[in-house]
Order: structure tokens, then C-alpha cells, then sequence
């Protein structure tokens, strides 16, 4: 079964807008658990997924 270009392409931005959604959650909660806590790992790994949200946007944007 070969599936067509325009459904693949809606796939993908399906999934990339999850992550993104995902990532943006992951962020929030890392940061704000580590401001509370004074976590200096937790607010690095928040740092981290808002990186990733960084790359994924500019992934949403070429898929557009």
C-alpha cells in the first residue's frame, strides 16, 4: 500500500504539532518544578525542551 504525498504530509504535520505541543508542556512543567524546588537539572532540562521547541517550530515552518 503506497500512500499519497498529501496524506504523508498531513501525518507529518500532525506529529510535528504534537511534539511541539508536548515540548511546550515539558518546558512549563520542568521550569516551573524547578524555580519551586531551586533545581538547577530541572531548570536546565526546561532550557533543553525549549530548544526543542525552537527546532520544531522551524520544522512546522518549513512544513507549511
Amino acid at each position: 500500500m503506497v500512500l499519497s504525498r498529501e496524506v504523508l504530509h498531513r501525518r507529518a504535520l500532525r506529529l510535528e504539532w504534537l511534539t511541539t505541543a508536548w515540548n511546550v508542556v515539558e518546558a512549563a512543567v520542568a521550569l516551573t518544578a524547578g524555580a519551586i524546588s531551586g533545581s538547577v537539572a530541572l531548570i536546565g532540562f526546561g532550557i533543553d525542551s525549549l530548544i526543542e521547541v525552537l527546532s520544531a517550530v522551524a520544522l512546522l515552518w518549513r512544513l507549511l
